[in-house]
């Protein structure tokens, strides 16, 4: 029993949108203590004894309007509700006042609670339109009484001035309650924002630095094939300064011979299995070629949607030399191994 109570007394909470689940707590905690505090209230007037019945009915229909907003708050109409709150209380709030026949009444201090609420709930421009709106308020029911157009008013101190007092401090404490906690929460997620950036500003910064101590060129591109990353060891392989790469097409250190092979072969292989080893000709800013053991990988962003290509380039050209040069060796050996072999019988 007491789980389901804090079940419906919970505020709803709206995934992805933090602003709109802000809006909801503090909404769920005005009408919460709005409900609460007409009950106190009407208690207060009738132990008062001297309240017009009006007066009264109208507190008591405020709980109505109080647990529809609810129940909208939870169908996910906040700015509905939140709206409708205001101009509820804005009515209500003003036709007591009427009732009573003066702005002397505590009950017109509750204009300064809707000022602030607007404000919380709708920032400075809410703020704005409620602070005007309860000025002209003011200065209406001002001439209103002045005129005689209200009815005579009791400055009779009750009971009834005492709960409404409370009340007030009561509503007040609630939204700077509320006020603080979005506060505290926002502090919070900005300290925790701080950290996060802090450590992966360390991670980029060990990656730069490993980046740069790595021999072999580390190249990316996004998904048109522009390059993106271009590391010191680019730098060596190719000759060209990272200001001078970034930007270009990766098809710049290819000889014409080659691009065929990279549209057709190394591309098509990184996309359809996330990774491709293959061996091609590239060429220096010098205009010599070489040849490069390329290591490709498909780049993926949170969705797994491939946004771009790195990989790691190899200059094999003097190992693939070395690796003739041994051939050629082993070749001219197994040759005069036959020939002396041939002589020899």
């Amino acid at each position: 029993m007491m789980q389901k109570i804090i079940t419906w007394l919970a505020p709803p909470v709206f995934l992805g949108d933090e602003n709109k689940t802000r809006r909801a707590r503090l909404l769920n905690l005005a009408l919460l203590t709005l409900i609460a505090l007409s009950l106190i209230i009407v208690a207060g007037i009738l132990a008062g004894g001297r309240t017009p019945l009006a007066v009264i009915a109208v507190d008591a229909v405020v709980l109505v309007p109080c647990l529809v907003l609810r129940y909208w708050i939870h169908q996910g109409r906040v700015g509905l509700a939140g709206s409708a709150l205001l101009t509820v209380a804005f009515v209500v709030i003003t036709g007591v006042i009427a009732i009573l026949g003066t702005i002397r009444t505590p009950t017109t201090t509750f204009y300064m609670l809707l000022v602030i609420a607007a404000g919380l709930l709708f920032d400075l421009g809410g703020m704005i339109a409620m602070t005007a709106l309860c000025s002209l308020a003011i200065a209406g029911l001002i001439a209103a009484e002045n005129l005689g157009w209200l009815p005579r008013p009791d400055y009779t101190n009750t009971i009834t001035q005492w709960v409404t007092f409370t009340a007030l401090f009561a509503w007040a404490g609630s939204l700077t309650f509320s006020a603080l906690q979005v506060m505290r929460q926002a502090l919070a997620r900005a300290e925790q924002e701080i950290a996060e950036r802090k450590r992966s500003e360390e991670s980029l910064r060990r990656q730069s630095q490993i980046m740069g101590q790595v021999h072999d060129a580390i190249i990316a591109t996004d998904l048109k094939g522009f390059i993106v990353e271009w590391n010191p060891g680019a730098e060596r392989m190719f000759g060209y300064s990272a200001e001078e790469a970034l930007g270009q097409p990766i098809t710049f250190v290819y000889p014409p011979d080659q691009l065929a092979f990279l549209t057709n072969e190394i591309q098509p292989q990184v996309r359809k299995k996330g990774w491709h080893e293959t061996e091609a000709r590239l060429r220096k800013k010098s205009g010599q070629d070489f040849l490069a053991h390329l290591s490709l990988a498909a780049l993926k962003d949170s969705q797994g949607v491939v946004v771009g290509m790195a990989g790691s380039a190899i200059d094999i050209t003097e190992r693939k030399r070395a690796e003739e040069a041994l051939r050629q060796s082993e070749e001219r050996f197994r040759v005069l191994t036959e020939n002396t072999s041939d002589v020899t019988h």
